[in-house]
């Protein structure tokens, strides 16, 4: 797939018995470390909503090019399987763990 807001995989392959090796694009980090860091940091829970608004922005772009594009339903939203591309560009987040997602069929 190729989308800004899903996470690259350059090569995959099975190896012994049951195996897969997977080349993947670098991640930075999860939205949920990012949300343990941000409260430890300022002592607040959660993030301003303009932070929340910008995250969203990205995860929404990603189901939408899933779901028109590729017919694809991820199944497994949450913030473990959200990484962070930037953390001066929130909107840039990674949509990763594609082990539950299922192709829809369109009959």
């Amino acid at each position: 797939m190729n989308h800004p807001n899903i996470i690259k995989v350059f090569e995959m392959r099975c190896e012994y018995k049951n195996l897969v090796i997977m080349k993947m694009e670098l991640g930075k980090e999860t939205i949920s470390s990012y949300l343990t860091q941000h409260q430890t940091t300022t002592g607040e829970a959660g993030l301003p909503e303009e932070t929340c608004a910008k995250i969203m922005k990205g995860i929404f772009r990603a189901l939408a090019y899933l779901q028109d594009e590729r017919n694809v339903i991820h199944r497994d939203i949450k913030p473990d399987n959200i990484i962070l591309g930037s953390k001066k560009d929130l909107a840039k987040v990674k949509l990763v763990d594609f082990g539950l997602a299922v192709q829809d069929s369109l009959d």
